[in-house]
């Protein structure tokens, strides 16, 4: 018998699987790609409900649009990133994304363990916070003019 987060990662897993097929479906956002940081700040607001699971079925829920959303969001970016970048600078673009997705997580939850084990915040206090700081992030990045015209970069024009 699994356990309910067992149950979460899961869905997430699926959601980030269904979310890869549908941008495959979607041909990658292109023509839309100014979308993304509204698409994005979709994290943010299920990030923030993760605090207020009161039943399994209701994390299922989030955690699958979660992994919708987060692969909808970085299949397009990445895609962006390495046809925009030189090829002799895309080694070092691609290891400092993945430094920050990957190399700051042990500090994330480093931070996150002090300020729930010091009760400086409650568990939902700590998702709420996060979730509102990446919806935030995500809308003005909306507002960003540059990257609301992110598709006219003449090497991703070229690719079309």
């Amino acid at each position: 018998r699994g356990s309910v987060y067992a149950t979460f990662e899961a869905s997430l897993g699926f959601g980030a699987i269904a979310g890869g097929i549908l941008i495959g479906l979607l041909k990658g956002l292109r023509g839309h790609m100014k979308w993304l940081g509204m698409i994005g700040s979709g994290v943010g607001i299920g990030i923030a409900l993760i605090g207020w699971i009161n039943n399994p079925w209701q994390g299922i829920v989030i955690m699958s649009a979660l992994g919708v959303i987060i692969s909808v969001v970085n299949i397009p970016f990445t895609t962006y990133i390495q046809t925009i970048v030189a090829q002799d600078k895309l080694g070092r673009v691609m290891s400092l994304l993945s430094f920050m997705s990957i190399g700051l997580t042990p500090l994330s939850y480093a931070g996150s363990a002090f300020l729930l084990q010091v009760k400086w915040l409650s568990l939902r206090q700590l998702f709420l916070g996060t979730g509102s700081l990446l919806f935030l992030f995500w809308v003005i990045l909306t507002i960003i003019p540059s990257f609301r015209t992110l598709e006219d970069h003449p090497k991703w024009k070229k690719t079309a």
